[in-house]
Order: C-alpha cells, then structure tokens, then sequence
C-alpha cells in the first residue's frame, strides 16, 4: 500500500472513528439528561408523597379538635397531591404513575383515603363520640403506612436506576477507551511506521547520494583538476568539451548538495512533527 493510499483510508478511519466517539458522546449526554430529569421528577413524587403524611397528620389532628374551616384548606391540597401523584399533573409538576407496585399500593390506599376526605369534609365531626375519632386517626394509620411503602418502592426504583445510569456510564467509557485504543492502532501507529519507513528510505537515499555518487563524481572532478592542472594540450574542441565537462559536474555537485539538504530537511520536518 502506497503512502497516499494509506492516508487516505487513514483519514477515513480516523473521521469514522472520531463521528463513532461523537456520536457515543452525544448518547451519553441525553441519557445522562433523560436520567436527570427522572430523577428530578421522583425527588418531586417522594417529596410530595412525605408532605401526604404531614398533610395528614393535620387534617386528622384538626378535625378531631373540630376546627372545621381551618382544616379544609389542607384537605383540598391533601386531595389535589392524592390525585396528582396518580394520574400526573402538571401544576405538581409530576407525570403520570407508570410503576405498577406503586399503582397497587395505591389501589389499596383509595378507599382509605376516600373515606378520611369525607369524612373530614362532611362534618367537624358531629359531637363526634370518642370512637369516631379514634376509626379517623385509625384509618389515618392505616394511610400513612402505605404512603411508607410508596416512599420505600420510590426510593428503591431511583436506587435502582442510578446504578443502571453508573453501569451504563462504565460500558460507554469502556466503548470509547476501546475507539481510543483502535484509532492508535489502526490509525496513528501504522502512520508512524510508514513515516519512520520513509525517513529511513531518503535516509539511505541521502546516503547514496553523499556518498556513492558523490565520490564518482569526485573522480571526474578530480581528473578534470589534474587536466587543467598539468596544462595538457588541448583542442579548441577539446577545450570547449572539457569546459563543458567541468560546468555539467559543478552543476551535478551541486545537485548532490541540494538533494541531501532537501532530504535531511524532509526528516527533520517528519521527526519535528512526530514528536
């Protein structure tokens, strides 16, 4: 394979390689922000669903003291959260329930919770005897234990996928190490040894040309001194020859020079750049 070939399947890999990195980056980065914003919603529904245990605590604490209108305001809300953690809404800022053990829990709680709403609502719980109050705070019990287990499942399920996202995180980091690891071994490195094959060919080009050719040249030369050196007789043929002979091996001196300046600085240019 050809040097030019080569780097232009090179700097093929290497876009491919680099869109593959990319493209990991930018999946990383929304599954990063879609976990974000699920977290964020469930931080929402577990705050909301603890402010149902407050909220109720109060309620139950109002009406059974029967302070009627004080206590209907926070039923309302309590209500509104109730409903709002079901079946999603948007002024709560939380979207519809899709986890199923959670709907269970709340197919149980329901009934419950609909039997404390009107029996608040209803009423400041007429001369309420000392047993109706205690079936409200009893019912209460019974709410704010499932609100626990909605909790404890909420909790869980973040748990859950926090160690999905630092799983998942660790195989995409693993997969772009890998990238990393293939653009060094099939890009960069083969690059490297072509360049270092090539400093060592003009090398022993450089060499050839200093050395093996140059000293041939420096016999003729060498003649050509001795010629002029011992006046020899000449022609006027002979004598514009030999000017001719001594011009063309200045001018291929010369040539020699300039080829080896070229390639040393072509290998010091490579080394420069590799480095």
């Amino acid at each position: 394979m050809t040097f030019n070939t080569f780097k232009k399947v090179g700097i093929k890999l290497y876009i491919q390689f680099i869109a593959l990195v990319v493209v990991l980056t930018l999946i990383n980065q929304l599954i990063i922000q879609y976990v974000l914003r699920q977290r964020a919603y469930e931080s929402r529904i577990i705050s909301l669903a603890g402010k149902q245990r407050m909220l109720s605590q109060k309620i139950v604490k109002l009406a059974c003291q029967n302070n009627h209108q004080e206590v209907l305001p926070f039923l309302e809300e309590w209500n509104d959260i109730h409903i709002g953690l079901q079946q999603g809404s948007s002024t709560l800022g939380v979207p519809k329930l899709e986890n199923q053990d959670i709907k269970k829990i709340f197919n149980e709680l329901n009934p419950v919770q609909t039997k404390i709403y009107w029996a608040v609502k209803r009423s400041p719980i007429p001369q309420d005897t000392l047993e109706n109050k205690i079936v409200l705070r009893v019912m209460d019990s019974a709410f704010m234990q499932s609100m626990d287990k909605i909790i404890w499942v909420l909790e869980n399920e973040s748990k859950e996928k926090q160690q999905n996202l630092i799983f998942l995180e660790i195989i995409l980091a693993i997969i772009s190490l890998i990238i990393i690891f293939a653009v060094v071994f099939f890009v960069i490195r083969p690059t490297i040894q072509i360049v270092t094959e090539q400093n060592m060919a003009l090398g022993k080009i450089a060499f050839t040309q200093s050395h093996h050719v140059r000293r041939h040249l420096v016999n003729i030369m060498g003649a050509i001194s001795l010629i002029k050196e011992e006046q020899i007789p000449l022609t006027q043929e002979q004598q514009h020859l030999f000017e001719l002979l001594e011009e063309a091996s200045n001018n291929l001196d010369n040539t020699i020079h300039e080829v080896v300046k070229q390639v040393n600085a072509l290998q010091n240019q490579s080394t420069s750049n590799h480095d």
